[in-house]
């Protein structure tokens, strides 16, 4: 095919440059040109034929293309045609008269190729100058010259009125002619290519739908700036309506760029030529087993009507539609041939088949493009829906606690030591794995019954694990036992909160001074919640996919009962005591004598001896955790105290058989110096089995300073 570029930009330097007619040759009537640009003659006006669709004159047939690029005889009014001979060739004199279109004007001229053949072109100024109009030739195809010109960017010509092109024509058929135009639109990739690294066409399979969705653009046809299937003379058109733009700053010019290099020039007018009359009137779905040369099924045929038209005012950055027509189609159980019938076409049963979408025109096939559809994700699950988890102590310390007990039903209590501490932590989660073809019990503790490799296996475990820990919710509150009292949270997640999401964490549980311990009401309640909820997880390491649900809300609420540590003493203050005075605040700066009663409920210490019997005053914070260094008290036997001592001045008598319960005191002298405003302080002994406290939250002592 040979191209004739004629155009003058100021931006780029261009070869050849719009040539300006100074006559119409002898015997030529011209019509005269609006803008001085020739003073030929009116040319006579053609007579149109029946059922040629343009204008004739000679032997000769011209029709012009409309702004959609379809060649349109509603056009026919404004060309008028005329022919002079010059030196031996005939002259075929084209004149325009439109002021409805006139930014483009392209035409298509028929003629006897045994007869003639099109040596050269000239075009008038009618539409601009060079710097404003971008214009192009196609003459090399048998039988058929096609002209036109187009306003570059902005810039609109005035009314059209004048010659517009004169087409010489030598005797005799050409010695040398390119293919003859015509037949399917050949882009050696077909819908299958990319447009600016976009794929042009996609296959997105949804197996809990089960349906499957095919979508491709016009962005394919290249050449095809109009969008209307077929290349042609007018699809300059949108190259003079985005030239010298690039992608990067308008992404509409997308739909001009026809080489896809990201800018829109005169070497876009090449694709034009290589594809020049090549159309696609519809496209051939089909499917087939995955394997090359399978016998295809046919499955749907879509035409223009079915496509969804661009829109370049509205093109999207990084989008293929609006800037390309976009083509949809969904295979699905209510579709004529349904997601059924697409899956019985897998014959070698390996999970998938074949798609393929192949641009049609007449009984003309093009370039099929061809892609897989997988009816289960074959490198991972294809749903996951979890309905229980269980929650493991995974951690005890203090107290004699054990480790491994699970809590996962509505019922579950859990029993616990004084003084004892447990990390509880999202222990295994259980529920149903589906695939296309059957279901599987889901247990996290064992995957062995899935069909998954052993680093699939590994992957879904993880990326479940972090879905639910990010959905799981717990609370930590007081259970029946009204009366019991704590120095701190049930649970804490490290800061000291009560209620959290995620792995519930720590759960410290403080001395037991509750009466009711041996009873059968609980002191603690932890209430978790896995909500509602139906997600993709992120692609793991191997590519594949998790989409996990919890089908209807799954709520546990574990209460712990709190019993005694044989090691550790329990003790209270002594409330009935009511004679001696009970110590209720410290003073700051100033040493504070103490004289605090209290309860001892176990074997009594041997709280006579220096080397086990350890006393300390701690700071809590408002939520009752420990805050900063605690004030350690070192034994002394006398009652003549030094600040930072303590003394028992009497040692209670050993309880007699079977009596536990023990009332006594102990003296200390409290540094002043020492204590910090704004925290309050909490006892806590230590007789050598361990640490308890005497203060309940009720009885910690606050910091204050001396009255005057």
């Amino acid at each position: 095919m040979r191209l004739n570029y004629l155009c003058v930009a100021t931006q780029v330097s261009l070869l050849l440059a719009a040539l300006h007619l100074s006559s119409c040759g002898t015997g030529a009537t011209c019509l005269p040109a609006a803008n001085g640009a020739n003073s030929a003659q009116p040319a006579a006006a053609g007579t149109i034929q029946a059922g040629s669709g343009g204008v004739q004159a000679g032997g000769y047939e011209v029709i012009r293309y409309n702004q959609a690029g379809r060649a349109d005889p509603a056009l026919n009014g404004t060309l008028h045609l005329g022919l002079d001979q010059q030196d031996g060739r005939t002259a075929l004199l084209i004149d325009v008269a439109d002021t409805a279109f006139a930014t483009t004007v392209a035409l298509d001229v028929r003629y006897n190729a045994t007869r003639v053949h099109p040596a050269e072109v000239q075009y008038a100024a009618l539409l601009g100058s060079g710097e404003q109009v971008l214009s192009a030739a196609f003459l090399d195809t048998p039988g058929r010259a096609s002209l036109g010109q187009t306003a570059i960017g902005d810039y609109r010509p005035p009314a059209l009125h004048g010659r517009f092109a004169t087409l010489y024509f030598a005797p005799g058929p050409a010695v040398r002619t390119a293919s003859a135009i015509g037949g399917v639109h050949q882009n050696p990739d077909g819908v299958d290519c990319e447009i600016e690294g976009l794929p042009n066409f996609d296959v997105w399979t949804d197996i809990f739908a089960q349906s499957v969705k095919l979508t491709w653009f016009g962005g394919w046809d290249y050449g095809d700036g109009d969008q209307n299937g077929e290349v042609n003379i007018a699809d300059m058109s949108p190259i003079g309506l985005y030239f010298a733009q690039n992608t990067a700053s308008n992404w509409a010019a997308v739909r001009a760029d026809y080489n896809h290099n990201t800018e829109v020039n005169i070497s876009d007018l090449t694709p034009i030529g290589q594809y020049y009359g090549e159309r696609t009137t519809s496209y051939t779905i089909e499917g087939s087993d995955d394997v090359e040369g399978a016998a295809r099924t046919f499955i749907a045929s879509l035409d223009w009507d079915d496509c969804e038209p661009y829109n370049s005012t509205g093109a999207v950055t990084g989008q293929l539609y609006p800037a390309f027509n976009r083509w949809q189609y969904t295979i699905s159980a209510s579709s004529a041939f349904t997601y059924s019938q697409l899956f019985f076409l897998d014959s070698n049963t390996d999970i998938g088949v074949y798609l393929h979408v192949t641009p049609c025109l007449d009984d003309g096939a093009g370039k099929t493009a061809t892609k897989e559809v997988v009816f289960a994700y074959s490198d991972g699950p294809d749903a996951l829906t979890i309905d229980a988890f269980n929650i493991k102590a995974a951690e005890a310390t203090g107290g004699a606690g054990e480790t491994g007990d699970l809590f996962g039903s509505a019922a579950t209590q859990m029993s616990v030591l004084a003084n004892q501490q447990l990390t509880l932590a999202l222990d295994s989660f259980s529920g149903t794995y589906s695939t296309a073809w059957d279901a599987f019990d889901f247990d996290s503790a064992d995957l062995s019954n899935l069909p998954l490799s052993a680093p699939q296996a590994d992957e879904l475990l993880y990326a479940c694990r972090e879905m639910i820990l990010g959905k799981l919710t717990w609370d930590a509150q007081q259970a029946g036992a009204v009366d019991f009292r704590w120095t701190g949270g049930w649970l804490t997640d490290g800061g000291g909160a009560s209620s959290g999401t995620g792995d519930p964490g720590l759960c410290t549980v403080f001395p037991d001074d509750d009466p009711q311990s041996d009873s059968s009401l609980p002191e603690g309640l932890l209430v978790l919640n896995l909500p509602e909820f139906e997600e993709s997880l992120p692609a793991t390491g191997s590519g594949f996919g998790v989409h996990m649900d919890v089908a209807a809300e799954i709520s546990y609420a574990i209460t712990a009962d709190v019993t005694a540590d044989l090691r550790v003493p329990l003790m209270q203050p002594y409330w009935q005591m009511t004679e001696l005075e009970l110590l209720t605040k410290l003073y700051l700066g100033a040493d504070t004598y103490a004289r605090i009663p209290f309860e001892l409920t176990g074997d009594a210490p041997p709280m006579d001896d220096p080397a086990t019997c350890l006393l300390e005053l701690r700071s809590v914070d408002a939520s009752g955790n420990a805050s900063g260094p605690p004030i350690s008290f070192t034994f002394n036997g006398v009652s003549l105290l030094e600040p930072g001592q303590f003394a028992v001045p009497q040692v209670p008598p050993p309880g007699a058989p079977g009596d536990t319960a023990h009332v006594w005191a102990f003296i200390c002298l409290i540094p002043g110096q020492q204590l910090q405003p704004g925290l309050r302080y909490a006892f806590r002994l230590n007789c050598g089995a361990g640490w308890s406290s005497i203060n309940s939250p009720e009885g910690l002592l606050d910091a204050v300073a001396p009255a005057s």
